[in-house]
């Protein structure tokens, strides 16, 4: 969590305003978790891969949220929506 502060603050330094990252649940609770979020726009594939179930832990890493689009492009759940907290200042 150190790092990705170091690290967001540096592209806010650069003035890079938009971000996508892309990772599971984990990466997801990391940034929502530093406040580091104030847009989501979550794609849960309902493939099976690997060992876990389909979205494992992926839509319990989603704060509240007011949700402007759910919709079913190409057969994924997609969630887009503003956060509900606040993002925290990575700026120095």
């Amino acid at each position: 969590a150190e790092r990705l502060g170091e690290l967001l603050a540096e592209l806010g330094r650069r003035r890079v305003t938009t971000l996508v990252v892309e990772g599971g649940a984990g990466v997801l609770r990391t940034l929502f978790g530093a406040g580091a979020a104030d847009e989501i726009q979550v794609f849960v594939a309902p493939r099976l891969l690997g060992g876990a179930p389909p979205a494992a832990g992926m839509l319990e890493a989603i704060p509240p949220a007011d949700f402007e689009e759910i919709a079913l492009p190409g057969g994924d759940l997609l969630l887009r929506g503003l956060l509900r907290q606040r993002p925290a200042s990575h700026e120095s």
